[in-house]
């Protein structure tokens, strides 16, 4: 396996599973630990057995990630993936860090995306439950409060109100 096909599987594998920025930061990470390696004398085919399979990788790095939000897909940035005949390296071109070489580019990784991302509390995990669970104690600890200072002073102005009414049969 050669260095971009290592780089298309990875990318392949991370797209929609983790932003944009994300995938960008990783693939350039091992972009530029292949071109370290094999400035230090390894030749392409060590360095790849070295690393292993991109899909193993990629799939760590998703686990780490914690995958897709909520079970919804984040909207990345097109990549222009290049062909093998477009692409032409020489030892030379590992001495550079133009990340473009790879045969990825993309426009601005860490801009804001126009889609809106909402998220919604996922029941099925148990942080999803505990937030349940506080807010529910939480209103009720309110209400509690709340009715332990009004109840003193609904019942002060039930007396007061009992002892007018008595003064006015009195009378």
């Amino acid at each position: 396996m050669t260095k971009s096909e290592f780089l298309e599987i990875l990318r392949q594998q991370l797209d929609g599973e983790m932003p944009s920025g994300e995938i960008y930061s990783n693939i350039h990470y091992y972009d530029q630990y292949i071109d370290k390696e094999l400035l230090s004398g390894k030749t392409e085919e060590e360095v790849m057995n070295e690393l292993g399979d991109p899909r193993l990788i990629a799939k760590t790095l998703i686990d780490a990630d914690e995958g897709p939000l909520y079970n919804s897909t984040y909207q990345d940035v097109p990549y222009r993936v290049y062909t093998s005949e477009q692409l032409s390296y020489s030892l030379t071109d590992y001495t550079q860090t133009d990340y473009t070489q790879t045969g990825y580019t993309q426009e601005d990784p860490f801009a804001d995306s126009p889609v809106k991302k909402t998220h919604k509390l996922d029941l099925t995990t148990w942080y999803g439950k505990a937030i349940v669970i506080l807010a529910a104690a939480a209103i009720i600890f309110l209400l509690v409060t709340v009715l332990s200072m009004l109840i003193p002073v609904a019942v002060v102005l039930v007396l007061v109100g009992l002892v007018i009414s008595m003064f006015k049969k009195k009378k």
